[in-house]
């Protein structure tokens, strides 16, 4: 039976090791990246079921790199940002996100 593989691209270290060990425990695969350029090298490489993206990151932003993975691929993106602005979360579903959690999260 195929594990689902879900990559989480933040650069805030709670966050990574928070939703890691949630999401192994339930028994996904979980991948990470601190920034834009190593989840768009991560999703090239390990081709992910499900993207969970942070927006302010260093090197190349949550915008960024959705806009360019958009550009190869149609995984689903959940977009996660301390920006609770309503025009951060219509710009994310602009370019591509499937969806948005707004940071601090329970």
């Amino acid at each position: 039976m195929k594990r689902f593989r879900i990559l989480i691209v933040d650069d805030e270290a709670r966050i990574v090791n928070f939703l890691s060990s949630k999401l192994k425990a339930l028994g996904y695969e979980v991948l990470t990246a601190t920034n834009g350029l190593e989840g768009l090298e991560q999703t090239q490489a390990q081709e992910p079921d499900l993207v969970v993206l942070d927006v302010l990151m260093p090197k190349m932003n949550g915008f960024e790199m959705l806009k360019e993975l958009r550009s190869f691929s149609a995984v689903p993106v959940i977009m996660l940002t301390a920006k609770g602005a309503d025009a951060d979360r219509i710009k994310g579903f602009q370019i591509g996100a499937d969806d948005s959690l707004p940071k601090p999260f329970n």
